[in-house]
């Protein structure tokens, strides 16, 4: 587990950085439905240059670019996503949600936080996957992989039927 704040940053894999680039964009948005980004590469979202925020115009071509979607239908997160599959050609999502914190003991109060969730397909079957979780009211995020296993599966489910992670 990784813990940062927002400049600078240590290196990260490149799904890593579209994670916490979508947090950021995410930054000033509480209280919000879940949102859901597809990530797409710089290089093929050339023919829509017009479009294009500034940020992903100067991007890297092969840099993963979220991008983000309609509202999602109202219900538990990990139901909505089984009704989501992605073609063959978006390589990956980010989920944005906010989610509680409850506390281990009585002196504790519960806290309020935004989780990133993003899934990465890797050529056939195989798939990357990371999470970021920043409390409402810090800069601090706290970049891990064991973060929300069951977010984590319901967005490889995404991807492909037969996607396993690796």
């Amino acid at each position: 587990m990784r813990k940062v704040g927002y400049n600078p940053l240590p290196p990260m894999d490149e799904l890593t950085v579209a994670v916490v680039e979508t947090a950021r964009l995410a930054a000033d948005q509480w209280d919000w439905p879940p949102r859901l980004y597809a990530l797409a590469r710089r290089a093929d979202l050339a023919s829509f240059e017009r479009g294009m925020s500034r940020r992903a115009k100067e991007a890297a071509p092969g840099t993963l670019i979220p991008i983000a979607q309609d509202a999602l239908p109202e219900g538990e997160p990990t139901r909505v996503l089984a009704s989501i599959q992605w073609p063959p050609s978006v390589p990956g999502c980010v989920l944005v949600t906010e989610v509680r914190i409850v506390p281990s003991n009585d002196r504790q109060q519960e806290r309020q936080a935004r989780l990133s969730v993003g899934v990465l397909r890797k050529g056939g079957k195989a798939v990357q996957y990371t999470c970021c979780l920043q409390e409402r009211g810090s800069d601090e995020l706290i970049i891990s992989a064991d973060l929300a296993d069951d977010l984590v599966t319901a967005l490889l489910g995404t991807l492909s039927p037969s996607a396993t992670a690796t």
